[in-house]
């Protein structure tokens, strides 16, 4: 396949990547949207931000919305292998041969617009503008960062959804959780409805009032006039449309619950607001039959293997609760990389105890050096080892782990990127390595 696209995605100057210069802004996308002829106007939108969980969501969301006969887009980041994954209509993402195209269209729209641009922009008026040349009914957008000056958030999306919100990009967001709060916030439209997760005190309070500023009916997951789990029956989810019994969600973790009660009452607002109708039975398909690779994937074996991009304090957290609850009483040998801009002290103590630990690394220039995780180990009474590769440190930990033992592979989605394809569940990509995001995920 030819590579050009990335390339010239590579190419381009981002704030992300130390590109100070670059003034941070919605102006760029827009312009860019503009030359395009704004084809994000030509179909409805559900935008999705959030800390954890908004990827999750947006999959069981586009997933249910499918099911339902809807064509579909899904805008997602990062990839765990190719760039190509971020951009999909019904389920399927961009070829290379569409990637080409899309992109090749974009460029022109570049080139008309004053000033330097920047590779996120540039891959979201590519995803906007696919979009609209394939006719999808509805458009289903994961923020990347943030979320006021994100480049997703120049679009007027029908429904604005805020899934769990914690401390993470500290030093870009705010050092608080409802600084973190306000910028996610920004997504809000006026007049249009908003889904939120349960938050924070902090954060509750100020995506209530931004709600009321902007006149956006507000509706919390797990509240009374939203989906939420029956305490007698603990997998039976009730809604004000109806009681889904016994439902069994594809993505597994405890974790996961929130995030099927964010999507359950997203596709009731959708029904409610009228732009799309949505029956219950197809939420349910979209729950129970959607895949996204990389959170709490578990492969069978002995010993099973564990693969989840837990890359903050509280995902850790509640990938250790979550571990406990699926494989009680198991030995845990981790396979464990961790990016520099994250609290590794802390994602480390979370995921502890543990019977060994593989420090690796990932192919990526912002990768903690394995020694450092392997300290931290060490440091909690933890045997450790290093190693700075991702496909050897996991084969390392299989041939280290008892029968009795589950194999974690976790701290960042670039390991588990990595892991999957050292365990064939992906072929690596022949594009370069790409992700706009790089000096801060």
């Amino acid at each position: 396949m030819s590579v050009e696209p990335a390339v010239y995605l590579a190419s381009l100057p981002d704030i992300e990547r130390g590109a100070s210069s670059i003034e941070m802004g919605l102006h760029r996308i827009r312009a860019l949207l503009d030359a395009l002829g704004r084809p994000d106007k030509c179909y409805p939108s559900i935008l999705i931000a959030g800390t954890k969980g908004k990827g999750s969501t947006a999959a069981m969301t586009e997933r249910s919305l499918r099911a339902a006969g809807y064509r579909t887009g899904l805008y997602t980041q990062p990839h765990l292998h190719t760039i190509r994954e971020r951009v999909r209509v019904d389920g399927a993402m961009l070829t290379p041969d569409e990637f080409a195209a899309a992109m090749a269209r974009v460029r022109g729209a570049v080139e008309r617009v004053p000033g330097p641009t920047t590779a996120y922009d540039v891959m979201t008026a590519l995803a906007l503008d696919w979009f609209a040349s394939q006719g999808v009914d509805v458009a289903v957008l994961e923020v990347g960062l943030g979320g006021r000056l994100d480049a997703t958030n120049a679009v007027a999306a029908q429904l604005a959804v805020l899934t769990s919100i914690s401390l993470d990009h500290t030093q870009i967001l705010g050092s608080t959780v409802d600084a973190i709060a306000r910028e996610k916030a920004d997504i809000v439209k006026v007049g249009r409805p908003c889904v939120s997760a349960p938050q924070p005190l902090e954060a509750m309070a100020v995506i209530r009032s931004v709600a009321a500023q902007r006149g956006a009916p507000l509706v919390v997951a797990g509240t009374d006039d939203a989906a939420r789990w029956d305490p007698d029956r603990p997998w039976d989810l009730l809604t004000p449309r109806g009681r889904l019994v016994d439902l069994a969600p594809a993505l597994r973790g405890v974790f996961q619950r929130t995030n099927v009660l964010v999507a359950t009452t997203v596709l009731q607002e959708i029904d409610r607001a009228g732009f799309c109708h949505v029956p219950l039975d197809a939420a349910r398909w979209g729950i129970e039959a959607v895949v996204w690779p990389g959170r709490f994937e578990v492969l069978d074996g002995v010993p099973p293997i564990v693969i989840d991009g837990a890359h903050n304090v509280e995902s850790a957290q509640l990938l250790r609760v979550s571990l406990e609850a699926a494989f009680p009483g198991r030995g845990i040998v981790l396979v464990l990389g961790i990016m520099s801009d994250k609290d590794r002290a802390g994602i480390v103590q979370a995921l502890l105890p543990a019977a060994h630990v593989m420090a690796t690394r990932a192919h990526n220039p912002r990768a903690v050096d394995p020694a450092e995780i392997a300290a931290l180990a060490i440091r909690h009474g933890v045997p450790a080892t290093t190693s700075d590769s991702v496909g050897e440190a996991l084969e390392l930990a299989r041939t280290r782990a008892g029968p009795d033992s589950v194999v974690v592979v976790t701290g960042s989605l670039y390991v588990v990127g990595e892991a999957r394809e050292a365990l064939g569940l992906a072929e690596p990509s022949a594009e370069p390595p790409y992700n706009p995001w790089a000096s801060v995920r």
